[in-house]
Order: structure tokens, then sequence, then C-alpha cells
């Protein structure tokens, strides 16, 4: 659910940064000045991400003129957005009816919409192509192949589109965000950072500049200058389901469960659609898991499943809670559930970094059980699936299992390689410092296994009591100290 809700998202910003690219040539089509005036507007607050601001933009340019497709096609698309599907249709299909008044450029982008809306996958791939081949040069083809290599994981070929079009726009905020995002991927972390600093200067009132600097110094593991990087996000432009969202991972992070849990309902309770409000109530129920208590999270996650078993994201984690409280009889249902969503996948034409996504989740769910069988051998070969076809940031979270088994099977030396691969993507990341803690324990090496307690302990220093890592930790350090 959340990776294909990450891709509609782009789809849309694919589409309206590429217009807004335009808006001085005036490359939409409609009869009335005080009707473009509402529809640029709506593109402003769009280009934010400020998409339930940016809607009465767009319904005053259509109450304005009736005619103006573009400005239907963007309602259709907020609509959708915003779980009014039914509404969505209906707009897109007068779009459609409006193309012999519009140009093919428009006519190509309101296809792409529509076939998004419609969840027609090869239908909306076919518009693009058919859009590149016809203007192969221009910055709409630029930002339809960056997207499509960023989906393919071909980071070099969408930086390279995407540097194309900041030649062509300079101004192009988006496509410095997205230059921020394609270079962590691909672990240019110092130019990353240097794109989203350059996308703060362009949009330097608007909310997600911040919001992108913060989730990039989460990921780096610099998780205090994040927190304060989406508080300011949260300052510009309160109520932000994305924004509060990632103050509840970052908070999560470093064992603030009751703090974390609190943006997590905020974004509940202000999320855009069904689709964020349930992604929220999973990253509750796992912070309860991650919290220690773990008979409500697997309630909550349970109540989840029963009302979304479609969505890939709420099966994992029912699977996942499940297991780490015994329930294995879970795991492999949710195993089971994964397997019909990926033949579901296949045969709606889902590309192949989305079924990858579910291939993870499953193998991880195969590894958890394993584990919990102490058939660590097989819970290695799982999680080394999950390394083999993941990335960052994800990728860290399959690193540290696949590290953990190996210290469970004995294997120190395996394990300590993997964690401290993880070290060099997230110095700070703590599931990896707490166990190479352990894993120097079990080598007796006692200076090291103080030095990664100490880092570990460093980075949850505010952690919450219920912490039992954190516990273990201070109890450790004490008995070396001592020593």
């Amino acid at each position: 659910m959340a990776k294909k809700g990450i891709v509609i998202i782009f789809i849309a910003l694919v589409v309206f940064s590429a217009i807004y690219a335009l808006w001085d040539r005036r490359d939409v089509t409609t009869s009335s000045d005080n009707a473009y005036q509402a529809y640029m507007t709506g593109l402003e607050t769009m280009q934010k991400l400020y998409y339930q601001d940016a809607l009465p933009h767009f319904e005053q340019a259509v109450n304005i003129d009736t005619n103006f497709a573009m400005a239907c096609a963007y309602i259709g698309e907020l609509y959708f957005d915003l779980d009014r599907k039914d509404e969505a249709r209906r707009m897109l299909t007068k779009a459609v009816g409006l193309f012999p008044l519009i140009t093919e450029r428009e006519r190509l982008l309101i296809v792409v919409t529509q076939a998004k809306i419609n969840e027609d996958i090869p239908g909306a791939e076919k518009a693009v192509d058919e859009y590149i081949a016809k203007y192969p040069d221009d910055i709409y083809a630029l930002k339809f192949i960056a997207d499509r290599s960023a989906r393919n994981k071909d980071y070099v070929a969408s930086i390279d589109a995407y540097e194309k079009i900041i030649d062509k726009d300079p101004g192009d905020a988006l496509a410095y965000n997205m230059l921020g995002y394609l270079n962590y991927y691909n672990r240019n972390f110092e130019k990353a950072i240097e794109y989203i600093k350059k996308y703060s200067i362009i949009a330097s009132r608007e909310a997600n500049p911040r919001d992108s600097y913060g989730e990039i110094l989460m990921y780096l593991g610099r998780y205090d200058e994040a927190i304060k990087e989406f508080e300011a996000a949260d300052k510009i432009k309160p109520d932000l389901d994305f924004v509060l969202s990632h103050l509840g991972m970052a908070y999560r992070e470093i064992g603030r469960y009751r703090d974390a849990i609190g943006y997590f309902e905020r974004a509940k309770e202000f999320a855009r659609n069904e689709g964020y409000a349930a992604r929220a109530e999973e990253q509750i129920a796992f912070t309860l898991f991650l919290s220690g208590d773990k008979d409500n999270a697997l309630k909550s996650i349970t109540n989840l499943h029963a009302k979304h078993p479609e969505w890939y994201s709420v099966v994992t984690y029912w699977g996942i809670i499940a297991a780490g409280n015994g329930e294995l009889d879970i795991s492999y249902e949710a195993i089971d559930e994964l397997n019909k969503l990926l033949d579901k996948a296949d045969s709606t034409g889902q590309d192949q970094n989305y079924k990858n996504e579910i291939i993870i989740s499953r193998e991880i769910l195969h590894g958890r059980i394993n584990s919990t069988e102490n058939n660590y051998d097989k819970a290695i070969e799982a999680f080394s699936r999950c390394v083999e076809i993941g990335s960052l940031p994800g990728l860290l979270m399959s690193r540290f299992l696949l590290g953990d088994a190996y210290f469970d099977f004995g294997k120190l030396k395996q394990a300590e390689k993997i964690l401290l691969a993880n070290l060099e993507d997230n110095p700070n990341h703590p599931f990896s410092l707490f166990s190479l803690s352990q894993i120097y324990q079990a080598m007796g090496n006692s200076e090291q296994q103080r030095q990664m307690l100490l880092k570990y302990l460093s980075v949850m220093s505010g952690a919450d009591d219920t912490a039992e890592n954190v516990r273990t930790a201070r109890q450790q350090l004490e008995s070396l100290t001592e020593l």
C-alpha cells in the first residue's frame, strides 16, 4: 500500500511539474484569463504539496470556464487523492470529453491521469511511451523518463534526466527535491544534502523542503537535526500527514515511543485519505510492538488487517507482530496473503519495483518464522534475498535482520560484517549498534563492546523507560565500568 501510494503521487507530481515548467507559454487551453489565473494558483499550491488547499482553485477555474480540460483533470486527481474516487472518475470523463478542444499534449497528459485513477498501469505506461516518442526532447519527456528510471532503480539515469530538467528550467523546485532523494539512494550523501539545500533556497517559505531535508538527515542517523527540520516544516504548514508521520518515525528511532505514537495519531487524524490513515495506524501498531506492548500491538494490527487485507504493508506488519508474539499460524497466513497479492500485481501489470516490495515483505516473514523456530540457516537465506533486492533506506532493516540471524546462528564474523555495513550508511543506526555490542560481548572484546554501548546509549539518551535494549545496554555498561 505505502509504496503504491508513493508511485501514484509521484506520477501526479511528474504531470503537474511538467506543466509548471511551461506556465509562461500558457500551454493549456482556456478562453478565460480569470480561469487561467485560478488554475495557476492551484498549480502553485500543488507545487508546495498542499493538495487540499489546491482543490478550490481548480474548482474555481472550472466554474469560470466549464470547458477547461486540464483544470478538470487536476480536480479529478485531487478528488482521487482525497478518496472521492467516483467523483474523480466523473471529472476525468468530462476532461476526456473535451479532447476536441485541446492540444495533443494536454490529451496525452489527461490520458496518463485517467489511467492512473483507473489503476490501469499498462495504459498509463502506454500513454507515457507515446508522449516520449512524440516529444522526445522537451521537459515533459524528461520528467517521465526520470520517473520511470527511478522506479526501475536506475538512479544514474534518473539523476541525469533531472539534471537536464534543471538545465532547461533552473527554477524547477521539485527537480532539486528529487535529485536529493535520488543521490541518497545512490549513496551520494553529500550531494543529496546539497540538492535539498538548493530546494530550500528556491522554496524557502514552504514546508516540504524542510521535511525532505529532515528525511534525508533521519536516514543518515542525524536524528536530532532531523526532528528540528520536521518541526520547522510542521510550523510552516501544520498538520501535513507526511510531516507528522516523519516526526513519528524519527522519535521511534531514538526510542521515544510515546512521542512517536502521538505524532502517528495526529497523522491519522489529518490523513488526506484512508490509505494515509491506515499507514499511520500500522505505524502505531509497530511502535507499540517495539515498545514492548506486544498484546495491544497485535490487537491493533489485527483490527486494521480486518479492514484492509488488500494492502501488503498491513499484511506484513500483521505477520511480523504476530511472529514476535509467537503466533506463527498468523504469520504463515500472512505469507499466503502476500503470495496472492504478488499474483495480483503480476496480473495487473505492476512494475518490478512494486513486486519486489512484496517479495521482501514475504521473505522477512519467512526469516522471522525460521528465526523463531531456530532454523537459522533458512532465516539467513530469506534475509539474504531481502538484502539482494533491497535498496536504501529499507535495506538497513533487512541487513540488521540478516546480521541478527548470523549472530543467533553463532556466525559472529559474518554478523559483524553485515552490521558494520549498516553503519557505513547510517553510523547511528540504533538496532545495528546494539546488536554489534552483543556480538563483541560474545567475541570477548570488551573494549569494542563498550564503544558500541556508549554510542548506542548516546543515540538513545532520551528513550522511554520501556525500551528494553536501553535498560540492557546500561546494565552491561555499568558491569564493564566496574571491571
